[in-house]
């Protein structure tokens, strides 16, 4: 696999994470501008994982290039806290509503789909990959 191919599930995923809207206090905004401009100290935790996810996630693609299964691994742990500093804004920004959550999923449609299907093509290389050791 060639250093183009390995970078696609990152760049796919942290693009998709960055534009993921999410509704809160007085409007709608991208995932990517929380993570910069939010100043609000409820804000702090998904911008904390979001950053560190998109760095780890950034690193293991760069320096796990020998080992395609390692590689594999780390890049869903990295993708899940991705999803978990989602999940953060989320929760940050449907305290006080009555709407559900469901809003939230489809205004992010494309980061949930980027989300399972990287997931599902990282999990088939790590298991081909446990399969041919």
């Amino acid at each position: 696999m060639d250093a183009g191919s390995r970078m696609i599930p990152t760049v796919v995923l942290v693009i998709t994470y960055s534009i993921a809207l999410i509704a809160a206090g007085h409007g709608t905004g991208p995932v990517g501008l929380l993570l910069v401009m939010g100043t609000a100290e409820d804000w702090l935790p998904g911008q904390w994982v979001g950053w560190i996810s998109i760095v780890a996630l950034i690193a293991v693609t760069v320096l796990l290039r020998a080992s395609p299964r390692a590689r594999a691994v780390a890049q869903l742990v990295a993708a899940s806290g991705l999803y978990a500093s989602w999940l953060l804004f989320v929760r940050v920004a449907i305290e006080g509503r009555t709407d559900g959550i469901a809003d939230y999923y489809i205004a992010s449609a494309p980061f949930q789909a980027a989300f399972v299907v990287v997931g599902i093509i990282l999990l088939r290389q790590a298991a081909r990959r446990a399969a041919v050791k």
